[in-house]
């Protein structure tokens, strides 16, 4: 039996730039899902928009099918794609494969707008900050993200977990 790839539609703010949504693509087809890019047209509100990328697909297929590790490298190499510098460990040197932990990319080389994974399902948001700790993806690998329907979880550094905008801890 063939299985059709994943597909995802990929939504990219305005200040990222054309090789970085190609090295986006890329990414995403190493990992056997094809991608469509669109760029944001404009500003739609009065707030600015939170995010750098948003990235729609079928989350739960997705993320359960990379498995913890393979999650945290496509996660570092994100970040690499769309940190300032491309990713740097705290001691100067270049982050690459052998050495991506999420934890210690630095603080100052990330944009201050956020990676967002959309379930294309539920509607589910997932905001991948810059630099998160390892134990959050451990966490994220886990999450019954069913249960959390069209809502936006985001990593709680101070708690040590993920929390639903509609959690009232998280308030």
């Amino acid at each position: 039996m063939i299985t059709a790839s994943p597909r995802a539609e990929i939504l990219i703010a305005r200040e990222v730039g054309d090789d970085q949504a190609r090295r986006l693509v890329d990414l995403l087809s190493e990992f056997s899902v094809e991608a469509e890019v669109k760029r944001e047209r404009g500003h739609r509100g009065a707030e600015e928009l939170g995010w750098l990328v948003l990235l729609a697909l079928p989350l739960h297929g997705f993320l359960s099918g990379l498995g913890e590790e393979a999650a945290k490298g496509f996660y570092a190499r994100l970040c690499r794609t769309f940190g300032r510098g491309h990713g740097k460990h705290r001691s100067g040197t270049p982050v690459n494969a052998s050495n991506a932990s999420n934890a210690e990319l630095e603080a100052d080389d990330a944009p201050d707008k956020s990676l967002t994974l959309q379930d294309s399902v539920s509607g589910l948001r997932i905001e991948l900050e810059f630099a998160l700790p390892d134990e959050a993806f451990d966490q994220l690998a886990v999450l019954d993200l069913g249960i959390y329907g069209s809502a936006r979880l985001r990593y709680d550094r101070e708690a040590g977990l993920w929390r639903a905008d509609s959690d009232p801890a998280a308030q």
